[in-house]
């Protein structure tokens, strides 16, 4: 039968009623996410961005232990990678050639320990190259190929064109590819580009395509995932007349945009209140959360706020905040903190109680959908029991009294009234009035039942601003009850030490809770909070630069009253730096003092800055006090902890390194003849500082954390290499692995190493003839010995990485020979 387009748009128009009748009868999940792995490789401009299969496995070892007796089931795969693994009809079967397992395996190896394996993936994407013939859609003979159009100006992806034959099976394909593994979660990307091809910050991306193309596409996808119990969610929509189509096919859309370097400025502050007309359409998930309430609900189409990463944000009543709003907004919990990176942040994502609102697919609404609206920061839905969740929250910058009388809700006479986050019970209300801190939030549960409990409050009295440099205090505070008082700083710079304040040393504002758990006679009390001035301290942030970095400032870290900072790579020679408490300048800044130690002063608008000279390249600690203007650049000898080494050669995978005689070593580097690039780094996973931006087999590298230029080196022949980095004088090298023929010279050594001007050589027989060569292989001396110990001068070379070689007859012995002068 032939259809006309008219007829084909009634179908897909009785299709999309039918889909919206339907019930959405999954919960949000609950899962970890490798966000934060990828796009922290991605800001340090780290080529070839994946995942190693070590790391993910720890990631999920920590997930099954910490967090999947909490709901948290699910490990799901992000984008990056590469797909050059594909299988027989085209589809990506792992996520990097460096991947020893295919996802079917990890699928299996998660679903053993009672977890599922998620997918990031879209069926509409195509990776077979424009003339493989060969590569066929499934269940048909047409080439994967035919669906392309390969004269298509599309950045990154090439698309599906869903009017040519094999369309359908393609990318219904695809969905049943990914569930006959076990696969329950596909989460679908850059929709928005395959429909508009156009993104607000990049342009045109592709051609925009007729809207009934989209609707298919959307259509076949939730067609094949119905079929095969998969939750369909799709990521970057653009949402157009009001989602219509994308709240009809989707279990799950995104509606902000990407978490990126996390932090409560990505989470409420970013383009706050502004509504874009294309992707995203509101930039932080507190806004789209606000907005796209009017299309959530239980059972229907539900919200994705995108994933978080607890350890960027302040401090705890911001962390409670993005993982309550997510929770009452009825959308996902996506992890992206890592096992090395959630510090002592987990307890947040273990709250039974919060999770439960996950369980019971609970959903709330604001009090107003316009994120420019106060209301909006109040929230209220109803649990499946009847009972009711409230929530205040607190985007400002200042405390607030959130209220509201429950008799809004069509209750009548008092409720109890628990806390969900305070895990305490407070009492018969009938209406509540709390005083929210900065960035906090406050979650309550409203259940009908008789109280057990007598009610209390707490007087908390104005705290006097303070000047840095006094005692610890307590703040006058009292309980009605008698009972005593815990104090908890919701934010600025202090500290609770045995339940007194105690400044951190930074100037700024403090916000104090007064807490008060309850017992068995009283019920908890509502907290209270007072806030107050530090003055006489420091900054409240320090950063510093010069000409060994370029002058990109660099953060400072507080620590026993003065800013430091540590492991700055300097080269020997002249070098100008200044503090500043900004980020970009437009603050006071901090120079004209002259060496390495010394008193600095205010030198805003372009005055000098403070001249010192290095004598020795190596890395070095920085300290200012911005009270008294000391300052000093000291040198360290101290190494890293840990040291990587990653290249072209390894895909930019990371591998550790060993500290042998003061230097790194990575041993055994299979390399063939070609030119490559190298970097070091002190993370496995480049979040902290790495080395590169030279030329050749032997060098002194430099700080190029941010994505400055790697290490690029020839190799003239293959063979297996070992590479070595000094991390003090930031020397590296790269040299053929040593190779010995004929006898080994028994019982040979030398000391010491590193040695400063002159070597012992001993062996169990005469040594006749010692040879120092560098890294590359060329000779510097050969001095003629007759001896078993034998002294040998080094005081001529410079400091550096040699090959000492030690004859006797047959035998040779070869060593590495730092030489070492600080």
């Amino acid at each position: 039968m032939r259809f006309t387009s008219k007829t084909l748009m009634i179908l897909i128009l009785f299709s999309a009623i039918s889909y919206a009748q339907q019930i959405n009868p999954y919960k949000a999940p609950l899962y970890w996410n490798p966000y934060e792995y990828h796009i922290i490789r991605e800001q340090n401009g780290i080529p070839n961005n994946y995942i190693p299969e070590n790391e993910l496995l720890a990631n999920i070892n920590w997930v099954d232990s910490h967090l999947k007796s909490h709901g948290f089931n699910m490990i799901c795969t992000d984008g990056w990678g590469d797909t050059s693994q594909l299988n027989v009809n085209g589809y990506r079967k792992s996520h990097s050639v460096n991947w020893v397992h295919d996802f079917a395996w990890w699928s299996a190896e998660l679903q053993s320990r009672g977890m599922t394996l998620g997918i990031y993936h879209n069926p509409l994407w195509i990776n077979v190259d424009k003339n493989d013939t060969s590569t066929l859609i499934t269940g048909t003979n047409i080439p994967v190929s035919s669906l392309m159009d390969s004269n298509e100006n599309a950045l990154w992806f090439k698309w599906v064109h869903v009017d040519r034959p094999g369309a359908e099976a393609y990318v219904k394909g695809c969905v049943q590819y990914y569930a006959d593994m076990g696969v329950k979660y596909l989460r679908v990307d850059f929709l928005s580009w395959f429909e508009t091809g156009y993104d607000r910050n990049m342009g045109t991306v592709g051609p925009s395509r007729p809207h009934s193309e989209y609707v298919t596409a959307l259509k076949w996808m939730r067609e094949a995932c119905d079929a095969n119990g998969v939750y369909l969610s799709l990521v970057m929509p653009s949402l157009n007349n009001n989602a219509e189509e994308e709240k009809i096919y989707g279990h799950l859309f995104r509606i902000n945009g990407d978490a990126g370097s996390g932090s409560w400025y990505k989470f409420s502050d970013e383009d706050r209140g502004i509504h874009y007309t294309t992707w995203s359409q509101y930039a932080t998930a507190f806004d789209g959360f606000v907005y796209w309430s009017q299309m959530s609900g239980k059972n229907l189409v539900q919200l994705d706020g995108d994933f978080i990463r607890l350890n960027t944000f302040a401090n705890d009543d911001e962390k409670r905040s993005i993982v309550s709003l997510n929770l009452l907004a009825g959308g996902p919990v996506a992890i992206a903190d890592q096992y090395s990176s959630i510090g002592n942040d987990l307890w947040l994502y273990q709250n039974d109680e919060m999770l439960a609102l996950n369980t019971d697919k609970f959903v709330a609404h604001p009090l107003s959908n316009d994120p420019l609206n106060d209301l909006s920061q109040t929230w209220k839905g109803q649990l499946s029991n009847g009972d009711w969740v409230i929530g205040f929250f607190n985007r400002e910058t200042t405390s607030v009294t959130r209220s509201m009388n429950f008799s809004s809700l069509g209750i009548t006479g008092n409720v109890n009234v628990h806390d969900l986050w305070q895990h305490t019970e407070m009492g018969g209300m009938s209406s509540i009035s709390v005083t929210v801190p900065p960035h906090g939030c406050a979650i309550y549960k409203l259940a009908a039942g008789a109280t057990n409990c007598t009610a209390q409050s707490i007087t908390f009295n104005v705290v006097a601003n303070q000047v840095y440099g006094g005692t610890d205090f307590s703040p006058s505070t009292t309980a009605s009850s008698g009972l005593p008082i815990a104090f908890e700083v919701a934010s600025g710079p202090a500290t609770i030490v045995n339940n007194q304040i105690h400044l951190t040393g930074l100037n700024g504002t403090v916000y104090v809770q007064a807490k008060q758990a309850g017992d068995a006679t009283y019920c908890a009390a509502i907290p209270a909070i007072q806030s107050f001035q530090v003055s006489g301290g420091h900054q409240t942030v320090m950063y510093t630069a010069g000409t060994f970095d370029g002058w990109s400032l660099k953060p400072m870290t507080f620590v026993n009253d003065e800013w430091v900072i540590e492991n700055v790579a300097i080269t020997a020679g002249a070098h100008q730096l200044k503090f500043a408490n900004t980020g970009n300048w437009t603050g006071i800044d901090w120079g004209i003092g002259i060496g390495l130690t010394g008193t600095a002063a205010v030198s805003t608008g372009g005055a000098a800055n403070i001249s010192f000279t290095a004598t020795t390249s190596g890395t070095y600690s920085i300290h200012f006090n911005d009270i008294t203007l000391q300052y000093s650049i000291v040198y360290t000898v101290n190494h890293q902890t840990e040291m990587y080494a990653a290249g072209t050669f390894s895909n930019w995978g990371l591998a550790p390194m060993t500290l042998v005689n003061g230097v790194w070593e990575l041993q055994n580097v299979a390399l063939a003849a070609g030119t490559y690039e190298l970097k070091f780094a002190n993370t496995n996973n480049f979040t902290g500082i790495d080395w590169g931006n030279n030329v050749g087999l032997v060098g002194t590298a430099q700080v190029t954390t941010g994505g400055s230029a790697n290490i690029s080196f020839t190799i003239p022949s293959a063979g297996t290499y070992s590479i070595t980095f000094n991390d003090i004088n930031l020397d590296y090298a790269l040299t053929s692995t040593l190779g010995v023929t004929g006898e080994t010279l028994e019982g040979f050594n030398l000391y010491p190493n590193p040695a400063k001007s002159s070597i012992t050589l001993h062996a169990s027989q005469t040594i006749q003839k010692a040879v120092i060569t560098d890294m590359t292989g060329r000779k510097i001396t050969e001095q003629a010995l007759n001896c078993t110990d034998c002294s040998v001068d080094v005081s001529f070379l410079p400091n550096g990485i040699y090959v000492i070689t030690a004859i006797s007859g047959e035998a040779v012995a070869k060593e590495k020979l730092i030489v070492e002068r600080k």
